[in-house]
């Protein structure tokens, strides 16, 4: 009854969107300015891409890192106050925003950025004495992580949903030990994580969807013994990484991206590597309206204990090496950048890549922007 429901409402959500089925396009990349002249031994950090191609992101400015948004070549910093630091941002198509400002006692402010400039105080759940944010929606709803004992779980903590000042709890699975929530659309319907321990082992995960006030686990993939909830579209598509235990040979439980879509679950394929290569995993990052995943795939080479880390893109059932349709001006390939991870996608198709052109130098970020055969 739990599922009837919710293939109900995720399809009415997926109302309006045709298919989006074409090949794999080349990109071309454009550097986002994270690192500013007054620090330039402070990484900066690209966090989120709208629909627009606007970027938001922190940069150092006199020792201090200031919110900004990046759009059309030109920065622009969000109002804070002078207690500067700060972090956790995330943009929406009105160009709103969310994040936390933290001073140099500890104090921390968490904020949501109306596109005119105001800010809005959001505090934790009553009863709490902290929380972080998590990330915002179209509708100005927005996400985020109360600490304290109000939400009744053993962990302390609980997820809400924030709307124009009021918030409301996300319930919990039985015998739910913490939930962590990553994402949600502009439905408020959201997507995480439940754990029934308190061992942070993989086998106690299971990813969920809140649909408004019912939470509902997602169905494991064969073989899989836990899973973890990362991205939900306006579609209804759900992306969510499943844990395999291979044969205890690794560290860690081999991950691989699962696509859940009207009640069916299906595995994105992995990028090949060498016969002798060990280690591999995939993890997501983001998905857009279109159905296009984007994260990162890691493996290690023969005799190395250094990851290999490769950004990558999953469309139309094919997964993409971002290295790959790299191109200049004159349609070339391009080889002297490292795509270490794509964080995050839009409806355009525009991807937030970070990379590492020196491994001792800060990261670099670029947004990658479809070009046509023809430009």
């Amino acid at each position: 009854m739990m599922y009837r429901k919710l293939l109900v409402v995720v399809a009415a959500c997926a109302a309006g969107f045709q298919a989006y089925a074409q090949s794999a396009p080349r990109f071309r990349a454009e550097r986002v300015p994270t690192i500013s002249p007054s620090c330039a031994t402070s990484p900066g950090d690209a966090l989120d891409i709208n629909n627009a191609g606007a970027v938001i992101g922190q940069r150092c400015i006199d020792a201090r890192n200031f919110a900004f948004i990046w759009s059309d070549g030109n920065i622009r910093l969000l109002p804070q106050d002078t207690q500067g630091n700060a972090q956790s941002l995330r943009l929406n198509d009105r160009f709103d925003a969310i994040m936390q400002v933290a001073s140099a006692t500890g104090e921390r402010r968490h904020l949501f950025v109306r596109n005119d400039g105001a800010t809005v105080q959001i505090d934790p759940l009553p009863g709490d004495f902290d929380l972080s944010l998590i990330s915002l929606n179209n509708v100005q709803q927005v996400l985020g992580h109360s600490v304290g004992s109000a939400g009744g779980l053993p962990s302390g903590g609980v997820p809400f949903i924030w709307h124009r000042g009021r918030a409301r709890a996300l319930s919990a699975l039985p015998d739910t030990f913490s939930l962590t929530a990553s994402n949600l659309n502009d439905f408020g319907i959201a997507i995480g994580t439940s754990s029934n321990s308190q061992d942070n082992r993989f086998m106690d995960r299971r990813a969920v969807l809140w649909v408004f006030d019912t939470v509902m686990p997602l169905p494991l993939p064969d073989g899989a013994i836990g899973s973890t909830g990362i991205d939900i579209n306006n579609r209804g598509q759900a992306v969510f990484s499943a844990h395999f235990d291979d044969d205890g040979t690794e560290p860690r439980p081999r991950t691989q991206v699962y696509l859940w879509d009207l009640g069916r679950s299906r595995a994105l394929p992995l990028l090949p590597i060498g016969p002798d290569d060990v280690g591999l995993t995939a993890g997501a990052a983001d998905i857009s309206n279109h159905g296009q995943v984007v994260g990162v795939t890691v493996h290690r080479e023969p005799f190395s204990e250094i990851p290999v880390r490769r950004a990558t893109l999953w469309r139309d059932g094919a997964v993409h090496d971002l290295q790959d349709l790299l191109v200049d001006e004159n349609g070339e390939p391009v080889t002297n950048l490292s795509l270490r991870a794509a964080l995050a996608i839009n409806d355009v198709g525009q991807i937030l890549v970070r990379e590492f052109i020196d491994p001792l130098e800060p990261p670099q970020y670029f947004v990658l922007t479809p070009v046509s055969a023809t430009d």
